[in-house]
Parts: C-alpha cells; structure tokens; sequence
C-alpha cells in the first residue's frame, strides 16, 4: 500500500513529523516527558492513515513503556486499537522513539477522524526488573492535521 504523508503542523508552526532528534517538534516534548507527535497519512484510496510517533527521554525518565487503548472515531463508525509504546534502545543522547501507522474500518479523509488516546498505565526499568506507576508528564502535537486529538490520562 502506498502512503503519502502530510506533515502536521502544531500551533507554533513546527513540523511534527520527520527526522531524527534534532526535530524542532522535540520542543513541544514536556522536560522529562515523553512527545506523541500525529501526522496523517492518506493510501491511494485517500483513506486515513493515522502515523504516530513517540519519543521518550529515556536517559531521564527510564521509562519502558506505555499502555492504553486508542479510539479512532469517524463518521462510518469507531475503530478501537490497544495502545502500546515501547522504548528499549535509547540512542546515544538518551532518547527513544516508537511509530505506528494504524489501518482504520472506515475509508475516510484524516480531517474527519477523532482521535482519543487513553493511558492507562507506564512501566519503568528498575534494577528489579519493571515498575509500574503513573506516567511522566506527556505532550501532543500534530492535532490540527485531524478533526481533534484527545488525551486522557487513567494512570495516576
């Protein structure tokens, strides 16, 4: 399946998609947090194809992972995918990041899709293995490419 991409443009006006870590969107990134940056993507059909891209200042935070479920709601209907985010390697600055592009039900343009992430719960690499407790301080960008992308913390 070919896939164009639409850069998302966050309301400072930083591309939110591309690039390594020196992508200006990482100044949306809360200090110590971790960045989800949506960009939308269309197949040749012009059906959404969401793209998300996680990064985590691993160095500082020693998260691991993140947990959820993620509703993509359209006028055809509600697709419903469980939210992960996995962050082993951080690279030689101590960050990591994670992509996913998600297929919905509905063939329909990005600017009508709703998009709600809920984060129920993060796990921490310790010296006794993994912890969990509430996530670090998370930040969005890339929402105006979408009718509107919601977060909704459950894990504190």
């Amino acid at each position: 399946m070919k896939l164009k991409t639409l850069c998302a443009v966050s309301a400072l006006g930083l591309t939110a998609c591309g690039g390594g870590n020196d992508d200006p969107a990482l100044s949306l990134m809360p200090p110590g947090g971790v960045l989800l940056a949506f960009s939308a993507a269309t197949d040749e059909n012009g059906a959404c194809r969401p793209e998300r891209r996680d990064v985590v200042d691993v160095g500082t935070t020693s998260l691991y992972a993140i947990r959820g479920e993620t509703r993509f709601v359209q006028i055809g209907g509600i697709t419903r995918i469980p939210f992960q985010s996995v962050h082993k390697f951080p690279d030689e600055k101590g960050f990591s990041e994670d992509t996913s592009v998600s297929a919905l039900n509905q063939q329909e343009p990005c600017e009508n899709l709703r998009i709600t992430i809920t984060i129920e719960s993060c796990e921490y690499s310790t010296d006794k293995g993994l912890e969990k407790r509430a996530c670090p301080a998370i930040g969005t960008s890339g929402s105006s490419a979408f009718a509107d992308v919601e977060l909704v913390r459950e894990d504190k």
